[in-house]
């Protein structure tokens, strides 16, 4: 008996249903807001438009690096890859891939440390272009006058 006099039993078994439905969600947030999250990343180095069944890119690139098992990874890694093997940019690589005309899972490996360059270029790129936008929006804020 436990301090509280109860069976152990009682209290395992409510363990035991807790556990399940906590390894249920985790297993359930876990793909979305990853799958999410990759998407938003290729959102900010630039990939944007739909495919010809009007799908958006960033989920086409996803799925793409998913059917080649390599979402693990993150979505950047394959991304900065892709960029430095066949020198185009994010967008023209997503349109590719729309296009069946380029597969993730059939480039050539690259060295680390090249991808890493390539993943942090890419960043600051997307960094910059987000603080010019609050650098305009600021500005036209500054520039306006004060509505009645």
């Amino acid at each position: 008996m436990s301090k509280l006099a109860l069976d152990p039993e009682h209290i395992e078994r409510p363990r035991r249903a807790a556990s399940v439905i906590a390894d249920q969600m985790d297993a359930f947030i876990r793909e979305r807001s990853t799958v999410s999250v990759e998407r938003t990343l290729l959102r900010l180095v630039g990939i944007d438009g739909v495919d010809d069944e009007d799908v958006p890119l960033p989920n086409v690139v996803v799925e793409a690096i998913r059917e080649a098992n390599r979402l693990e990874e993150g979505v950047m890694r394959p991304l900065a890859e892709a960029v430095l093997l066949t020198r185009r940019d994010p967008q023209t690589i997503a349109e590719a891939i729309a296009e069946d005309t380029l597969q993730i899972d059939e480039l050539e490996s690259a060295r680390e440390r090249e991808i890493r360059r390539i993943g942090e270029e890419l960043t600051e790129e997307a960094l910059d272009r987000i603080a010019s936008s609050v650098n305009e929006r600021n500005e036209r804020l500054a520039d306006s006058e004060d509505r009645p």
